[in-house]
């Protein structure tokens, strides 16, 4: 920047975000007199990935304020209210840059939306869509699927349709920890996973039949799963057994064969006794989960 000369602030449209540079650059048009398209380079250091969508606006910090051509800057996308998180197209969050939403109204007022977003006193992290990430004073939670119906529009919503927080089938990971009021002296911090199916599998692991997973498991063209391979998990997987329901068909085996009887030497012990029965009539599958896998 040239000595004693001030930067200008202006606010700009996104206009396209094909950079050939591949330096995270968008090409920004601004409201003033002369100004030309151009590209504007990212405050954002590249450790911390979000760039802006055509239509979008941005914060556009030139290097000499009465020059809209020179090298220009951005923070954005300008996003007015957490209901525009996949898109806030430019007239809308201009107009909240004056103060004003139009016929928006604040989604605090939606009884459903409590629990999309984090607290005012959170640390957050969001997507463009319903996933997030969230700080909290004692605890840490990943989530996905945290918000449900058509509840990200690409033009935003008069809030007819709310965003409603997703009651039935989130997915999540939240790292918790206590001063002991909850858990005990002992048992301060606990993970928690929540999914409706929980599947973890191991690197160059195989599956029932002997697969590999190896090449699946690292799909760089699908985000590491392919959806085709997350389906395909209920039927590699093993089943986890639960521990508790083992331990007690472990214990009534035990018992049977401590007590059982035969009527003579070489012939099958005497089914009508109560520990062969109840041995025979527990049912096996009850002890493997439906939806906990391993490879």
């Amino acid at each position: 920047m040239p000595k004693n000369q001030t930067p200008g602030i202006y606010t700009g449209r996104v206009i396209s975000v094909n950079d050939p540079m591949v330096a995270e650059r968008i090409l920004t048009r601004i409201d003033a007199q002369g100004a030309e398209d151009k590209y504007a380079f990212p405050l954002m250091p590249k450790l911390f990935k979000v760039k802006p969508k055509v239509g979008e606006s941005v914060l556009i910090f030139t290097a000499i304020a009465d020059d809209p051509n020179s090298q220009r800057y951005y923070l954005g996308p300008i996003i007015p209210q957490y209901n525009f998180l996949k898109k806030a197209e430019y007239t809308i969050s201009s107009a909240a840059l004056e103060g004003g939403f139009g016929e928006q109204k604040s989604i605090n007022d939606i009884p459903e939306t409590k629990g999309s977003f984090a607290d005012d006193d959170d640390v957050a992290i969001y997507g463009r869509g319903k996933s997030d990430i969230i700080l909290g004073e004692n605890d840490v939670i990943i989530r996905c699927g945290a918000r449900v119906t058509d509840d990200l529009p690409e033009h935003g919503e008069p809030l007819d349709k709310p965003i409603a927080f997703n009651e039935q089938n989130p997915s999540y990971i939240k790292f918790s920890y206590s001063d002991g009021t909850i858990y005990g002296e002992e048992k301060n911090s606990s993970i928690n996973i929540i999914a409706d199916d929980i599947n973890i599998i191991s690197n160059n692991s195989v599956d029932k039949n002997g697969r590999s997973f190896d090449k699946e498991i690292k799909d760089k063209d699908n985000r590491m799963l392919s959806p085709e391979t997350i389906a395909s998990l209920k039927d590699r997987l093993h089943e986890v057994p639960y521990g508790d329901v083992l331990i007690e068909y472990l214990d009534i085996m035990r018992l049977a064969f401590a007590t059982h009887v035969h009527p003579y030497a070489g012939t099958p012990p005497i089914e009508g006794t109560p520990e062969i029965q109840k041995m025979n009539n527990f049912d096996t599958k009850g002890i493997l989960s439906k939806h906990i896998k391993i490879s």
